[in-house]
């Protein structure tokens, strides 16, 4: 006769959690510093984006393990082949037409601004999926950390759909930071024995 401990879902690996939200914390941060650098200093900004990148990809990988979710790593690597691949088509597009002299021309600055439009609505969508993946993932574990990520993902879809009206921006910064506070919220996630007896022992009467 079957236990009944059998029909019961395996534990979630909260280690696991922990190390993913430290990883993605880091990557948060030095991404949103990546971005503030560049626009003054901009070999410093790209090396901090560039270390920002490889947190981020390492933190999707353990995060990916620890809620079973092979998609979340799939995603977040077509999120830096188009990132990186989309950001050297357009340098390599104004290259050219600087040299064919055609930055002066209508037609080839409409086509330019739609291309990268085009990359950022991309990468949106691809924001979007990685972070609706992480908050169904984590929603049993740490629900806090799973709203996070869902503002984040939503925050990020308007940011790049508004791109072309010059305010996307802003919204995918605000979306960066909500990520930011979902990694934080992972890093304290902890099994619900270990929360209650923390919560008892702080609710513990002292001696009479």
């Amino acid at each position: 006769m079957p236990s009944d401990q059998q029909a019961v879902a395996p534990p979630a690996d909260y280690e696991g959690l922990r190390e993913g939200g430290t990883y993605g914390l880091a990557a948060g941060v030095l991404g949103i510093l990546g971005g503030l650098l560049s626009a003054h200093f901009r070999a410093a900004g790209y090396a901090v984006s560039v270390v920002s990148t490889l947190l981020f990809l390492l933190a999707l990988r353990r995060l990916s393990r620890a809620i079973g979710e092979p998609r979340l790593f799939t995603y977040g690597a077509y999120l830096v082949a188009v990132g990186a691949g989309g950001g050297l088509a357009a340098l390599l597009l104004v290259d050219y037409a600087v040299a064919v002299g055609a930055v002066g021309r209508g037609s080839a600055v409409v086509g330019l601004l739609t291309f990268i439009y085009a990359v950022v609505v991309a990468l949106g969508y691809l924001f979007r999926r990685v972070y609706l993946l992480l908050s169904e993932g984590v929603a049993a574990p740490a629900p806090d950390a799973s709203d996070m990520f869902e503002e984040a993902a939503t925050l990020y879809w308007i940011g790049a759909l508004l791109t072309a009206v010059l305010v996307g921006a802003f919204f995918m910064l605000a979306g960066a930071v909500y990520a930011v506070r979902g990694f934080g919220e992972l890093r304290r996630a902890q099994p619900p024995a270990a929360a209650g007896r923390e919560g008892s022992g702080a609710a513990q009467p002292g001696p009479t």
